[in-house]
């Protein structure tokens, strides 16, 4: 079947050809009908920063219409073509053998093969005059890596066909070592986050009622103390780091590391908002009791105070002396109280039944095993 330029350019064919081949090597295929009916085809060389157009009419729903287009056709085709004439890409000569293992050192060929997508996309117009360029380059690119980390593609008959087959897998850490990284990165982080977070409080509080600050949740002397353990686990991570690329890591987590990290986690402990009241600080509970108690028996009395008859009745905070609606309690909590007799009385009687069934069906196995045993004496 022969296309006219007309269906080649509905279907996709030209925008893919462009799109996928001619546009990434220089080159742009342009297909125009003659006003007397002829074809007029011109194929253009392009300079590095060319771009295909995608302004005109409609013409962004057109470029979607027409890779949909495209992209239905050879999933239809495809496994027809593979399993006809068994190969997924078709050499123009006699190639060597090819074996792509996507590690890291294939990182940044992907990265480049992702921001050729990304730039072409409308990802770079999401964020409005934010560039997410290249987050999403590295992004997707770390995504895609690793989803193919476990793989590798090779071709036996010099890139006739195709397979995918288990990578060759390096040698393995220790799982304890890379948590120990982790959790040591992140600790450190988080108890930086979380002092600046109670300091700023403590200044915004301060500001507001004119007292002196009270500081954030590790005191001055235990912040010198957590900046020299800091620095001791960032020392043993560089190091075991430095160990991994060499190729001859650490067997486990040394003993230094393991040492600065249960210090952090003492340190992230201490510096959880409240921490300082909870460690009976003196001037911290005196800024609670202050502060925070009159707020908090406060919002106890409003709470109490939105509570319904009913609800209080039954939390047991409604005493017989005080003045209620009796008679309406009485009878709600009558009609409660046979629908849930009525329930366990069902509950109750299911159980029975599921009882009495067991019982019978365990009697009924017993006489079955009796049964068995009286046939086999009868066959010795």
């Amino acid at each position: 079947m022969i296309l006219t330029v007309d269906q080649a350019i509905e279907r996709g064919v030209v925008q893919e050809a462009n799109r996928q081949f001619l546009h990434p090597a220089g080159y742009a295929l342009r297909a125009h009908r003659r006003a007397d009916g002829g074809v007029w085809v011109e194929l253009l060389e392009t300079p590095p920063e060319h771009t295909l157009p995608t302004s005109g009419p409609s013409f962004t729903a057109q470029r979607i219409d027409r890779a949909n287009a495209f992209a239905a056709r050879r999933m239809d085709i495809g496994p027809a073509r593979v399993e006809a004439l068994g190969f997924l890409k078709q050499p123009l000569s006699d190639a060597a053998e090819d074996v792509i293992v996507p590690t890291a050192e294939r990182l940044s060929d992907l990265r480049d093969a992702v921001r050729s997508a990304v730039t072409a996309s409308p990802l770079r117009d999401v964020a409005g005059a934010a560039d997410l360029t290249e987050w999403a380059c590295d992004t997707l690119a770390s995504a895609v890596l690793h989803v193919l980390r476990d793989l590798a593609v090779e071709s036996r008959d010099g890139g006739a066909s195709w397979t995918f087959r288990k990578a060759p897998r390096p040698t393995l850490v220790d799982p304890a070592l890379g948590d120990a990284l982790s959790r040591g990165d992140h600790l450190c982080a988080d108890i930086r986050r979380l002092q600046a977070v109670s300091i700023e409080a403590s200044q915004a509080r301060a500001a507001a009622t004119g007292e002196t600050p009270l500081g954030g949740e590790l005191l001055p002397s235990e912040w010198v103390e957590f900046e020299a353990v800091e620095s001791d686990f960032l020392r043993e991570s560089t190091a075991a780091v430095e160990q991994l690329a060499s190729g001859d890591p650490p067997q486990r987590v040394p003993d230094a590391m393991a040492d600065a990290l249960a210090e952090l986690e003492r340190f992230y402990g201490l510096v959880q908002p409240g921490m300082r009241v909870a460690r009976g600080e003196s001037d911290a509970f005196a800024l609670w009791d202050r502060a925070a108690r009159p707020a908090l028996r406060d919002a106890a009395r409003e709470s109490f105070r939105r509570m319904s008859e009913y609800d209080r009745l039954i939390a047991r905070e409604l005493w017989p002396w005080e003045d209620a609606d009796w008679p309406a309690l009485a009878t709600t909590i009558r009609d409660e109280l046979a629908a849930a007799q009525a329930a366990q009385a069902d509950a109750e009687r299911s159980l029975q039944e599921a009882m009495q069934r067991t019982a019978a069906l365990s009697a009924a196995l017993d006489t079955i095993g009796e049964a068995l045993d009286r046939n086999t004496e009868r066959e010795e």
